[in-house]
């Protein structure tokens, strides 16, 4: 039934994939006389199942795809939302990116500092022309279910573990090193891949940090307040070296 609804629908994949529900929107019903057909937008690939063979096929866009009596779609359900929740994507086509998916992480501090980390991830998949014209290949592409799901579980445990080892005065000036490090390892790569589906993390991006307890808070405020004061002190300190040094050669 979720199919029926997801291929009436009036949506663009790629376009509209920011959209989630309102399936029942699109044609009032499908033709049953008709083949069913589905369009196979740019960089993107759906699985198609025969039942009859019992055996699965990979379609890259862009394709006009043309079902068999004996063949269905693989409907794709997908985490959504921030912080992420399950099923939330309903699909039939697996885009392959770039694009990026965000996601917020609960952490605590060796000192016991509970932090609210927004993180965002840049995502693609990689596959070689190779890989693509082996089916058997290709279909690790759909190996994992919910690959937004568990790439953010595996993530946030990375994360979760880097800062448990780090107190917060630490972590609050280091934060985006001990961040990166922590997802994409510390031998210098630049990317995080996951060979089970070709999944490539290529940037982590921290677009908020919010103390979860009021102890936290007070810390952080006060740290960024002494910041500021040292900040400030040694502004002036030049200032008024800067002006001393004038003085001193305006009097030759």
């Amino acid at each position: 039934a979720e199919v029926e609804e997801l291929l009436r629908v009036d949506k663009d994949p790629l376009a509209d994939r920011g959209q989630r529900g309102d399936y029942g929107k699109g044609d009032s019903k499908r033709d049953r006389t008709r083949v069913v057909t589905f369009r196979v937008p740019h960089n993107a690939a759906v699985q198609i199942y025969d039942f009859k063979s019992k055996s699965a096929r990979i379609v890259f866009g862009p394709e006009l795809v043309m079902l068999a009596p004996d063949e269905e779609f693989t409907r794709l359900s997908l985490s959504g939302s921030t912080p992420k929740k399950p099923n939330v994507i309903k699909a039939l086509c697996l885009l392959m990116g770039p694009d990026f998916m965000t996601d917020r992480v609960r952490v605590e501090t060796s000192d016991h500092a509970q932090l609210e980390l927004k993180l965002s991830y840049n995502w693609r998949f990689e596959l070689t022309d190779e890989e693509r014209a082996d089916q058997t290949k290709a279909a690790k592409l759909f190996s994992v279910p919910d690959f937004v799901g568990d790439t953010c579980k595996a993530i946030a445990s990375r994360v979760r573990g880097a800062i448990a080892s780090k107190q917060f005065a630490d972590f609050h000036r280091n934060s985006a090193q001990i961040i990166h490090n922590s997802v994409m390892g510390y031998d210098g790569d630049k990317t995080l891949r996951f060979e089970s589906n070709g999944l490539v993390i290529s940037s982590v991006d921290i677009q908020e940090v919010q103390p979860v307890d009021q102890r936290t808070r007070d810390a952080l405020q006060k740290s960024v307040q002494l910041a500021i004061e040292i900040t400030t002190t040694q502004q002036e300190a030049e200032a008024r070296h800067k002006a001393d040094q004038e003085d001193a050669h305006n009097r030759r």
